[in-house]
C-alpha cells in the first residue's frame, strides 16, 4: 500500500498491522492496517469523507483526504 502526502510517499506492506500517523496540509491523519486492510482512522478535516469511505483492501482501491492533501492506494 502506498500513501502520499504533499510532502512524501510511503510504502507499507498489508500484511502487517500498524497505526500510521501522516501529516498534511492541515494537521495529522491516523491510518490504520489492519487485516490485510488499510482506512483513514482520525484526520483533521471538516466533513471526514475520507474516514467514511471505509477501508482499501484490493489492487487499484484508494481512499483520500483531499483537505489534507493524503492519499492511499492499495497497489
Amino acid at each position: 500500500m502506498i500513501i502520499k502526502s504533499s510532502e512524501k510517499e510511503y510504502v507499507y506492506p498489508l500484511s502487517k498491522d500498524r497505526e500510521i500517523e501522516i501529516s498534511g496540509n492541515i494537521g495529522k491523519s491516523l491510518i490504520v492496517i489492519h487485516d490485510g486492510r488499510a482506512y483513514f482512522k482520525s484526520s483533521p478535516c471538516s466533513n471526514k469523507t475520507c474516514i467514511h469511505m471505509g477501508a482499501v483492501q484490493e489492487e487499484n482501491d484508494w481512499a483520500a483526504c483531499l483537505p489534507n492533501d493524503i492519499f492511499i492506494r492499495v497497489e
